[in-house]
């Protein structure tokens, strides 16, 4: 696979005392055939992937997506929400309070990643959705290099 959007963590094989390890291409379409309808993922998350799907050290994606994707619908039903639009969720944190992700159905390469928080935890009434401070994707697993690299908390 062409990497375009990825070339950091290609660069940075050992994150965090952790060497990345990718998924085939062929569990990639796997992915996509489970959680997009056969629809290819953004090319930054395919890339990402590639490189380090099954082992990242970036602790910003979560791998499991099987329980992502659980624990993402126990979201929606506790809170009785929907957003409404495809979403992939890529992390969790806070025991489920805030999941990390990025819309399925925007044309961009390089999708941009947002936060929904349960209302509970931004003193709302009702889950919010956040941008992930303008980050792509791909800046956002950058970032995460970068602060690994200079021993930057999160």
């Amino acid at each position: 696979m062409e990497i375009l959007y990825m070339q950091k963590l290609k660069d940075n094989i050992v994150l965090n005392k952790v060497r990345i390890e990718g998924i085939s291409t062929e569990a990639i379409l796997d992915l996509e055939t489970k959680y997009n309808n056969s629809n290819p993922f953004p090319k930054a998350f395919r890339e990402y992937l590639y490189l380090a799907g099954k082992i990242s050290g970036t602790g910003i994606v979560w791998n499991d997506w099987e329980m992502l994707q659980e624990d993402l619908q126990e979201f929606f039903e506790t809170f009785n929400y929907s957003i409404g639009r495809p979403i992939f969720p890529f992390n969790k944190r806070d025991g489920g309070s805030i999941f990390s992700f990025f819309y399925l159905d925007e044309d961009k390469d390089d999708p941009d990643c947002y936060h929904l928080m349960s209302g509970d935890y931004v003193g709302e009434k009702s889950p919010v959705i956040r941008s992930s401070n303008n980050y792509t994707f791909s800046g956002l697993i950058n970032e995460a290099i970068r602060r690994i690299k200079n021993n930057i908390p999160f």
